[in-house]
């Protein structure tokens, strides 16, 4: 059999970044409607914050000079350093949303930084795959990976459905190329066992730049989240990868919660998103946290009419 080549070019999603600090994001009159702050009574209400859900992040690492992230370990794939040290600030900011102390969704989770992207948010389908399969030989719950490619990779495929088959949830940004009105949807948000996410406004309303397209599953706040740059600071920025760290946040906390698996969890964000537009550009809709999070299991199960689980 031929060797299939696996040379294509893996390029970190792109985020339009607004330097601002926190009290600035917070003067607003607007934000999200499932913002950070909603999520942050859920979690005093529901009494969640992550603890034993484990996470990989595949991404350009993590600042291991910030001390006000959560981060367990992590691993790195690249040639560029020996440890998963992070030189471009994308898998840093990502961490924030998810595992800042202060500010994150799941502050308690068990955060794992895996360097697949270099510091030009560069890498290949290899170290993608290889990323992978240390995450499932870790047995990780969550897998995070806001990156992507328009090219498909049989290899690639292969690997995220040996990491479904193993219960893990895998969650994906579909890109930023929604100045575009043709199907922009990347890999692997557009693999069927890959949650993919495109990123909402304070409107509620599809953030301009948020791909397009067939296989979208969610949507979510991907503008005016707050967390941290390579120099400690908090800053904001815009984004479908901003808009899946927030879904992975909030996943380990309905994990936490309900212990559901990865078919249910899927099934659960996609019946209790609220519609808000065409299937092309919304997928299901907007994801519906205070929905999801408030509900018992068995509430949630009536209501995506799923009894076998």
């Amino acid at each position: 059999m031929r060797k299939e080549k696996r040379k294509y070019l893996i390029v970190g999603i792109l985020c339009l970044v607004i330097f601002m600090t926190v009290s600035h994001r917070y003067t607003s009159k607007k934000e999200p409607v499932f913002g950070i702050s909603s999520i942050h009574q859920l979690q005093e209400k529901q009494m969640l914050n992550g603890k034993g859900i484990s996470i990989a992040i595949l991404d350009s690492g993590v600042n291991l000079n910030n001390h006000a992230l959560n981060i367990k370990g992590g691993v790195n794939f690249t040639k560029e350093t020996k440890d998963y040290q992070d030189l471009n600030g994308h898998g840093t900011y990502l961490a924030g949303i998810i595992a800042a102390k202060k500010y994150g969704i799941a502050p308690k989770a068990d955060v794992y930084a895996v360097k697949v992207l270099d510091s030009k948010k560069k890498g290949s389908y290899d170290t993608i795959i290889k990323g992978i399969q240390w995450a499932i030989n870790q047995d990780v719950d969550i897998i995070l990976m806001s990156l992507g490619g328009q090219k498909f990779s049989k290899s690639m495929d292969e690997y995220i459905k040996k990491a479904h088959q193993k219960g893990i949830t895998i969650i994906s940004a579909v890109g930023n190329n929604g100045l575009s009105k043709l199907d922009t949807v990347i890999y692997p948000a557009k693999f069927n066992e890959v949650i993919a996410v495109g990123a909402v406004g304070e409107d509620n309303k599809r953030w301009f730049k948020s791909s397009r397209g067939q296989g979208i599953d969610i949507m979510a706040p991907g503008v005016n989240l707050p967390s941290f740059n390579l120099k400690n600071e908090i800053v904001i920025e815009n984004g479908t990868s901003v808009a899946a760290a927030y879904v992975a946040g909030v996943v380990c906390l309905l994990i936490q919660k309900e212990n559901m698996t990865n078919i249910e969890i899927e099934n659960t964000l996609k019946k209790t998103a609220i519609s808000t537009g065409s299937e092309f550009e919304y997928g299901n809709g907007v994801i519906n946290v205070r929905e999801i999070i408030r509900k018992d299991k068995s509430m949630i199960q009536k209501i995506i009419g799923l009894f076998n689980f």
